[in-house]
């Protein structure tokens, strides 16, 4: 891919200008500041010409872009500029979350339409990732940034966590140089067990685990409330029966996408952090009752960060000890889910390197048991009411079910591939009040995994509440 930067020169006076800048044409060629952007909440009182005014730096933007990579699917008619999907598929694969594709809102004619202000920090972040990519080789017509490196992780979101992250993208980056010397079939499960490890690096560190920069901007996370669910309750307007919403980033389609169930996110995370499997379903977070993805995202980002940071010290001090066979061999069996391998580290730690390395404390330790052996008296177990509700959430769109009049064997076989073994609490049903509680016995919540007739009872049941 050719690369002329020059193409971005007419914003590059942007970079000197506060992050909240609002940029505006300023001529042919130039750029002036024209305001700061104050939040969410400008945008009601934002005028049809300075919608306009948003709308014709940010075509101009796109055409610099496409002209500084040389892209295909920009065209010119009558003065005005117009992009195909192709286009902006394209800068998403280069500029990743930076670019903000959702801000330009292409219509259907290929125009701009979204209306909403160009900031400096927007314009900054862009010409910095176009400097990354003069200096990155090309593939396959996009550019290629490495994730982790000897020395530092690429930047692709908001605020980071340097102090917490970059000694361990430095460290990996050393295990890396280390490794590169094994046996590539013998030792084929410890460079797969490293890979994880960078990819899931690089999601808490680019993706998952950021901040704003700018307080009134959309969260960065790439799991998050959805930002215009936020502004209406923000501004009062939510209507009766409108329940949270939320969204994650999907890293192929470049965009956010809405969370229709823990169970989607736990699969998407499986391919982004190298097929890990991490039970979200034991996070203190409910799909139909939650009002905030905090607490979900809590526990993906403590759970993840801990599996990166015992991992790559256990490594380090593996190599201390003279016992990094004894270590790679244990990485072929590392455990089933990640809360499992968390734990199995330190078990690890314990046997083999407790002379030698300063161990985790028992609270800790006890935390970390508590998560891989699900305890029901002190973890978060979901609820078989809200499990077959959130399952019926998502499939309600599906047409095959839209058209279902009452309970039969094809609701049932979904809700048994999804749950038939699954540990759940059981709840019991106040017919008068058409709601749920707890199923408590000698005092204690019924806790144990679901048999086809607690699926058959409690799926009709809720089918015929929800929709008979």
């Amino acid at each position: 891919m050719a690369i002329n930067l020059q193409a971005l020169d007419m914003f590059r006076t942007a970079t000197d200008w506060t992050a909240k800048g609002i940029a505006n044409l300023d001529g042919d060629d130039a750029i002036k500041q024209n305001g700061t952007y104050s939040g969410a909440l400008s945008a009601l009182g934002r005028s049809k010409i300075e919608k306009a005014a948003n709308n014709e730096v940010r075509t101009e933007l796109l055409r610099a872009l496409g002209q500084a990579f040389n892209l295909d699917g920009m065209s010119e008619k009558g003065g005005e500029v117009t992009f195909s999907k192709g286009f902006m598929d394209q800068l998403e694969k280069i500029f990743g979350s930076d670019f903000k594709r959702d801000d330009f809102k292409i219509d259907a004619d290929g125009k701009v339409s979204s209306g909403r202000p160009l900031t400096a920090r927007r314009i900054k972040a862009i010409i910095t990732k176009a400097e990354q990519a003069v200096a990155a080789p090309a593939t396959e017509g996009t550019v290629k940034t490495e994730a982790v490196n000897a020395t530092s992780l690429s930047k692709t979101g908001g605020l980071r966590k340097d102090d917490v992250y970059a000694p361990y993208a430095q460290k990996l980056g050393q295990i890396k140089t280390e490794i590169a010397s094994l046996d590539k079939t013998a030792d084929a499960h410890v460079f797969k067990f490293f890979k994880r490890i960078e990819m899931t690096l690089d999601f808490l560190y680019n993706e998952i685990d950021v901040d704003r920069e700018d307080p009134a901007a959309d969260d960065p996370s790439a799991l998050r409330n959805d930002p215009a669910y936020m502004f209406l309750k923000e501004i009062g307007d939510l209507q009766d029966g409108d329940k949270p919403k939320f969204q994650y980033y999907d890293s192929k389609q470049g965009k956010f996408i809405p969370l229709t169930s823990t169970k989607t996110y736990s699969d998407y995370l499986w391919n982004r952090v190298g097929k890990g499997l991490l039970h979200l379903e034991r996070a203190n977070f409910r799909m139909d009752s939650s009002d905030d993805i905090q607490p979900l995202r809590k526990y993906v980002v403590d759970n993840l960060r801990l599996f990166v940071k015992k991992s790559i010290d256990t490594y380090f001090a593996a190599k201390e000890a003279g016992k990094l066979d004894t270590f790679f061999s244990h990485l072929k069996s590392p455990g089933a889910c990640l809360e499992d391998q968390c734990l199995h580290m330190v078990e690890f730690e314990t046997k083999h390197l407790s002379d030698g390395l300063q161990s985790l404390s028992t609270k800790e330790v006890e935390e970390l048991e508590r998560i891989a052996r699900q305890d029901p008296e002190k973890l978060a177990i979901p609820d078989v009411d809200q499990q077959i509700s959130d399952i019926f959430d998502e499939i309600g769109n599906e047409q095959w079910f839209f058209d279902k009049k009452e309970w039969d064997k094809d609701i049932a076989a979904v809700l048994k591939d999804r749950l038939l073994g699954k540990t759940c609490a059981i709840t019991k049903y106040n017919p008068a009040t058409h709601t749920f509680g707890p199923l408590l016995e000698d005092g204690k919540q019924v806790v144990r995994p679901l048999t086809e007739d607690d699926i058959n009872t409690f799926g009709a049941l809720i089918f015929k509440e929800l929709f008979m």
